[in-house]
């Protein structure tokens, strides 16, 4: 959806002329070998096309090609879609997987040009009291490098911290939930980032954040300004906060429950000024994480953020679309290693991660 179809023709004769029909209706000015379509709208899924080549000698008409459309792209460079459609991707992974890389509970990290998955969504792993011997919580990704020739390299990091490091959540005694350092990790960020992931875990004083930005944290990035919007609500204010916001334009990229509250980050971006949107937030255990993540497949919905409640260990899923398009997305949720494969290779990118409670079964959901 909102991109053009292109057909062409291969005909033998001479002074050859050329006629396009769209459901055996003339197109205008459809004169040549080749046509290509307006934007398509999901209406025109199903449409007929066919040509007509003519001489001197007579006329015939060609084979007929039907159109499908699917549901809509994010736009290039727009980092808010989770990597659906993105360079690394839309053509497959093939043997370009990444490792899964566990980052402890304290220092920063920066990964060569790449993309990377959001968190796990899962029993959190940090310690209660909170320890601070480095061994805190663990942040799971999996890194899937860049090849050499993309043209708009991506670049992961992340941030995780207690109190004794400089990019750090302090929770200031006797106030218990204010985030002292948080701004620190988020402000410096290049207004080319995107932060696609977060967890907030307050009994360890612990956070972590991870983004993507264009281009690289060594060199100027390419000028494409996201303008950040934090919010931290009372779970039952979470979706009349996030409808208002969708419908101003702003895609919700990262979700985590901080205690009582919710916090989440959201995104404006210039290169898409028009655009309105419609959230769904899902509210799931991880075992009925997958089927929530279908419904809102079915209903037009990327996934743009998942997190985690503590208090609840239910898992948040924010689904995204373009106000209207209700067009069904294809979704793969991926349970085994030859199904991750399969999803890679077939140009899936991953926007969540969900893992079972007690050990059970990791839940990999894959759109395109």
């Amino acid at each position: 959806m909102g991109l053009s179809a292109a057909f062409s023709v291969s005909a033998t004769g001479s002074s050859l002329s050329y006629q396009w029909s769209k459901n055996g209706t003339p197109i205008a000015e459809a004169t040549s070998n080749a046509y290509t379509t307006p934007p398509a709208a999901f209406t025109d899924s199903g449409a007929v096309f066919a040509v007509t080549v003519s001489n001197k000698g007579g006329s015939v008409g060609s084979s007929n090609a039907t159109l499908k459309v699917t549901a809509r792209a994010p736009a290039q460079n727009d980092l808010r879609f989770q990597h659906v459609d993105s360079p690394a991707t839309v053509n497959g992974w093939g043997s370009e997987v990444g490792i899964s890389t566990f980052l402890p509970g304290r220092g920063a990290a920066y990964y060569a040009p790449s993309i990377g998955t959001p968190f796990y969504v899962g029993a959190a792993n940090c310690a209660n009291p909170p320890v601070n011997d480095g061994l805190g919580c663990e942040w799971a990704y999996t890194e899937i490098p860049f090849a050499a020739s993309a043209a708009e390299p991506e670049v992961i990091a992340a941030y995780g911290g207690d109190s004794f490091d400089n990019f750090a959540v302090d929770f200031a005694p006797g106030n218990a939930g204010s985030l002292f350092n948080f701004d620190n990790a988020v402000s410096p960020l290049s207004p080319a980032s995107v932060i696609n992931a977060l967890d907030i875990e307050p009994l360890s004083n612990l956070f972590a954040i991870a983004w993507t930005q264009l281009g690289s944290p060594s060199t100027s990035p390419q000028v494409a300004p996201f303008v950040l919007l934090q919010r931290t609500l009372a779970p039952e204010d979470i979706a009349a906060a996030a409808a208002a916001d969708a419908a101003a334009g702003w895609v919700i990229t990262a979700i985590s429950a901080n205690g009582s509250d919710v916090t989440y980050f959201a995104y404006s971006w210039q290169g898409d000024a028009s655009a309105r949107y419609e959230v769904q937030v899902a509210t799931a255990t991880a075992a009925e994480a997958p089927a929530a993540g279908a419904q809102l497949a079915a209903a037009g919905y990327i996934i743009t953020a998942a997190g985690l409640s503590d208090a609840s260990g239910d898992v948040f899923l924010v689904g995204t679309r373009v106000a209207g398009d209700t067009a069904p997305r294809p979704l793969i949720i991926a349970q085994t290693s030859s199904e991750i494969a399969a999803a890679q290779k077939s140009g899936y990118a991953n926007v969540a991660i969900v893992a079972g409670p007690s050990g059970g079964s990791t839940a990999y959901f894959y759109e395109r």
